[in-house]
């Protein structure tokens, strides 16, 4: 009888301790329901209406839009570069003389020569006419006249390149050759330029493969960073240089010729992809942008999810389609502590960027 009295005490003492229980989860589960959801601290700032820019930038050299090297036609002694670096010239101008005593000794052995053989075709044409000498000796000493004749003309022209005059108006870019240095044919003396100018940039193939191509627009900076627009002229068919890149030709605007020194610097950016009055925001707004693209747009307190298709990304701005009212803000903090609905509050608002 004891045993059994001392066992209905046990159950009635664990029945208590498990009615106990339940009574306190019961309880704690009515406080959590009852409890409101502790809004989320963000940070937001108001989506902007604007044009983007696709875009690659490169740094690029001023060259003249023509240039040549003006090269020795004979072999001889530099004598003369009447024009220095950096000066313009007119067509026609003589910008570099050069001795060849050589030359000046087969002109006037060659003069001498046609002299003396014009005397003589015209003393055989006096005596072919009173039928002193045969005919055949007048056609010998013709011939020779006209033969000496040819080689003065020859050796006159080859005295004629020991002078090379500008082929165009320009300027002259740089000395090869110093006054008083032996020279031979083939050797170039100075590079001219014209005076149109031009931003040559050497790109890589990957990006002639996103678009750069001719007849996109370009963007060069002036020296206080004002942005000109020009369009891309000209892309090399084929690749130079160990690093197999290609170059570009940007004209530069008639107004600003002289803007730069040739072979100088200047960025210049050219521009794939344009898109206008798009929606964009901060890159930080967006969340899981390689999986499922979304943000979350704030208003009355609280966060909704919005999916978002991204688009064209300039600096730290992204392009995002979505219908947006043009009232709400975005969210660019705390994004993983956020969710559909979520109940936020504002701990500070960025201006658009």
């Amino acid at each position: 009888m004891n045993v059994v009295k001392i066992s209905k005490r046990r159950v009635i003492l664990i029945l208590f301790v498990i009615a106990i229980v339940l009574q306190q989860v019961g309880c704690n589960k009515a406080k959590e329901e009852t409890t409101p959801e502790r809004p989320v601290a963000i940070r937001v700032v108001k989506p902007q209406i604007t044009t983007l820019l696709q875009k690659i930038s490169y740094m690029g050299t001023i060259h003249s839009r023509r240039e040549i090297r003006i090269i020795s036609r004979v072999q001889g002694t530099l004598m003369a570069l009447p024009a220095a670096e950096g000066i313009k010239v007119n067509r026609g101008d003589v910008i570099a003389r050069i001795y060849s005593p050589e030359l000046e000794a087969a002109v006037e052995r060659l003069k001498a020569e046609s002299d003396y053989w014009n005397r003589r075709y015209e003393a055989d044409q006096r005596l072919a006419a009173e039928k002193a000498i045969p005919p055949e000796q007048l056609a010998a000493s013709k011939r020779a006249y006209l033969s000496s004749k040819a080689a003065l003309t020859g050796a006159q022209a080859n005295m004629d390149k020991t002078v090379e005059k500008a082929p165009f108006s320009g300027e002259i870019l740089k000395w090869m050759a110093d006054p008083g240095q032996p020279v031979m044919p083939g050797q170039p003396i100075l590079l001219m330029g014209n005076n149109q100018t031009e931003v040559q940039t050497e790109v890589i193939e990957e990006d002639l493969k996103r678009g750069l191509a001719p007849g996109i627009t370009a963007i060069i900076y002036k020296k206080d960073k004002t942005p000109l627009e020009s369009t891309v002229r000209e892309v090399a068919p084929q690749a130079a240089g160990t690093s197999r890149t290609f170059m570009v030709k940007v004209p530069i605007p008639a107004s600003l010729q002289n803007a730069w020194r040739k072979g100088e610097s200047i960025k210049v950016d050219f521009i794939l992809k344009a898109a206008p009055n798009v929606v964009a925001v901060p890159v930080e707004a967006i969340a899981d942008r390689s999986s499922n693209p979304h943000i979350f747009l704030v208003r009355d307190s609280h966060a909704y999810l919005q999916p978002v298709k991204p688009g064209i990304q300039q600096g730290d701005l992204v392009q995002v389609d979505f219908p947006y009212n043009g009232q709400d803000l975005v969210a660019v903090t705390n994004l993983g502590s956020l969710k559909d609905s979520v109940a936020v509050f504002t701990v500070e608002t960025r201006e658009g960027q």
